[in-house]
């Protein structure tokens, strides 16, 4: 029956289009069915609630802290999971940077809430670790888009003078057709630079002049031209993009991006968060950066020289050579938990469908885009430290997911047409797959798959979608059929779950262009961002997983073996062996290179009496690969009879270890593995 309801939509959507096909899902659907978008995820008022109650229930695993104020003076709240000795190794969880992902918020809320649900798995994980999650920084973004009239804001609340006219804020936007909702407006125009194909009516793509094609419609978002400037609503979101707001590759003069680096509270809270938390390994920001679920072109390295002066190192544009591989080997990690296959593609924010991007306000950012003062661009180039990315959900993760399901059923239906038990089942077709006892692998699945939906007339389209590149949306202009396709196929799957998604196209007389045809309506706002909260429950256990996978590959720097032999007349031998346990090195290559990470030291504690009488009583160790490398140091000792010697190891990022040993014994790590590497 779920099938049936869910091929009626589609039936429907392709037979009418604006006004008319929005009557139609709302016949179909029921009023009943039909849950508003703005329910389920948590608003800031909520936000500090559910967090009291997490940490309530944790059996003192979760500890609510503060991060600092914002502009406003509000708490932006802190969880530490773990006991937070300063030397054990730590990993820091942000979100909600820009104010329209609030995917990343939930997913994050998602990880805290199952270690407050095991508390005895979280003891045994955060050990000797400790995990940060900052759940929101951008307070703002939400309550806008949960206010009157619903919007999108992606940055705080403020205003600039965006078109440099003296005012502040005199031309933001308008509901033009009062129906509570910033929506666009496409308005038919010779000057504009997009067009219509008659078989895909609901959604513009840009002319490509190359083709001889000539645009025919502007789009904008929905408002008039208040000021008279003829630019329609540049100061709508006019406040400072958090996520923008970083030092690393800062956009000077751009908008959103502040009057300077780190230049808002907020910001600055988290850098100097970070700069007091050195024992912070690894960040992983849940935003529009995103090293994960498009992973980094393999290609694209820099290879500088790492014994040169610090004061004569030049800034870097891609990862250094030798940290490429763990990055790929991450994001290998993360696609297939999430169930996706090497060769998928079309997955990145922004590179699936064909988004109708507005004047003045953009559309949301590329990679390359977000990684313009962006956080998790700080915390690798700048700090040193490894920072990983992802948007946690795309239009075309999920459509790769929903192909597999799909997929399924007509396997289904194929093997039940001789006569088999109908596999009918509600919820089935959907993308979205319960949480109890599954497999990432069981959530999710598919690669970069054929969109098969069916066209006006009753026949098929087979388009496969193209490869964009490395998760970047085309250029102005390249969009082709297959976008149009595919973004048909989406909104298709978006409003059989949420009508109220998709706005349909309503004619409208727009004051500025009154003898011209223009319509408002579209996506809802961030419907193309965040997904249906009902998609929580599949999207959750691989993220979980993704947190508790990095906090256990943290760097773990411990003593393997240690020994005194004697040598006669008051001298001794020391040796010993310090390994990393952990999977990640306990230095990055780009640590070495900014000089923001030290590297693993050794201390001696001698008793009175006692001289290292070959080579320091401390020094540094080389780097520590991940999974067992290590390396040996030997001193000659004189000590007094009876006399022992403590050895210690120091790592900033991989904790800390000491053994006092006595002459003549040996002594060796229970567990410990041979060989160094």
């Amino acid at each position: 029956m779920e099938r049936f309801r869910s091929r009626l939509i589609r039936f429907a959507l392709h037979e009418a289009s604006g006004p008319a096909a929005m009557a139609l899902w709302v016949a179909t659907l029921g009023s009943g069915a039909v849950a508003s978008p703005w329910d389920g995820y948590t608003s800031d008022a909520e936000l500090p609630r559910a967090l009291e109650r997490l940490a309530s229930a944790s059996q003192g695993q979760l500890h609510l802290e503060s991060l600092g104020t914002d502009a406003q003076g509000r708490s932006i709240p802190l969880m530490r999971a773990g006991a937070g000795r300063p030397e054990d190794p730590a990993f820091l969880v942000v979100a909600g940077l820009d104010g329209r992902h609030l995917i990343g918020t939930e997913l994050a809320l998602a990880v805290l809430r199952h270690l407050s649900e095991h508390p005895d798995s979280a003891r045994t994980l955060l050990a000797d670790r400790t995990l940060y999650v900052v759940p929101r920084v951008d307070l703002d973004g939400i309550e806008a888009w949960r206010g009157t009239p619903h919007r999108e804001q992606a940055g705080i609340d403020g205003t600039a003078d965006t078109d440099r006219d003296g005012l502040l804020g005199e031309d933001p936007a308008d509901d033009l057709d009062g129906d509570g909702t910033i929506a666009l407006v496409r308005v038919r125009d010779p000057d504009g630079g997009w067009i219509e194909r008659p078989d895909h009516p609901d959604f513009l793509r840009p002319a490509v002049a190359d083709k001889g094609e000539i645009g025919g419609w502007r789009i904008l978002v929905e408002g008039r031209d208040d000021d008279g400037d003829e630019r329609w609503n540049e100061e709508e979101d006019a406040g400072v993009r958090l996520s923008r707001n970083f030092p690393t590759r800062f956009p000077w003069f751009e908008r959103g991006s502040g009057v300077y680096q780190v230049s808002e509270t907020a910001t600055r809270a988290l850098v100097e968060f970070l700069a007091e938390h050195r024992n912070i390994g690894a960040v992983l920001v849940y935003g529009f950066e995103d090293n994960l679920l498009t992973p980094l072109p393999e290609g694209k390295t820099s290879d500088p020289d790492m014994d040169r002066g610090r004061w004569n190192r030049q800034p870097l544009d891609a990862p250094i050579k030798a940290d490429l591989p763990l990055l790929l080997e991450l994001a290998k990690q993360y696609r297939e938990s999430l169930g996706l296959q090497n060769g998928a593609k079309k997955v990145a924010l922004g590179s699936y469908g064909v988004a109708m991007t507005p004047e003045e306000l953009g559309d949301t950012p590329s990679r390359t885009e977000a990684a313009q003062g962006g956080f998790a661009e700080f915390v690798y180039y700048a700090r040193g430290r490894l920072g990983l990315a992802t948007p946690g959900w795309s239009p075309g993760l999920q459509m790769a997911r929903a192909k597999r399901d799909d997929d399924a059923d007509r396997k289904g239906d194929s093997e039940g047409s001789g006569g088999g038990e109908s596999k009918d089942e509600p919820g089935a077709n959907d993308g979205v797959a319960a949480t109890g006892g599954e497999s990432p692998d069981d959530m999710a699945g598919g690669g970069a798959a054929e969109v098969v939906e069916s066209a006006p007339g009753g026949a098929e389209s087979h388009d496969a979608p193209t490869d964009k590149g490395a998760g970047e949306r085309k250029g102005p202009g390249a969009a082709d059929e297959s976008d149009l396709t595919d973004e048909g196929a989406f909104r298709d799957w978006l409003v059989e779950r949420d009508a109220s998604a998709w706005l349909g196209w309503k004619p409208i007389t727009h004051p500025d262009f009154p003898d011209q045809e223009a319509f408002v309506g579209g996506y809802a706002p961030l419907a193309r961002i965040n997904p249906p909260i009902a998609v929580l429950d599949s999207l959750a256990p691989p993220h979980v997983a993704l947190v508790e996978r990095v906090l256990a590959q943290l760097p773990r720097v411990r003593l393997r073996d240690v020994r005194l032999d004697a040598l006669g007349n008051g001298l001794y031998e020391l040796r010993f062996t310090a390994e990393n346990a952990g999977y990640l090195p306990d230095r990055l290559a780009q640590g070495r290179y900014s000089a923001e990470v030290r590297p693993t030291r050794f201390e001696l504690g001698l008793p009175d009496g006692a001289a290292v009488m070959g080579g320091p009583s401390r020094g540094f160790l080389g780097r520590l690969e991940g999974s067992g490398g290590s390396e040996e140091v030997r001193r000659l000792l004189r000590l007094p009879s009876g006399g022992k010697v403590t050895v210690k190891v120091i790592s900033e990022l991989g904790g800390r270890d000491e053994h006092p040993i006595a002459p003549g014994e040996h002594w060796r790590r229970p567990d410990g593995k041979g060989g160094s590497r």
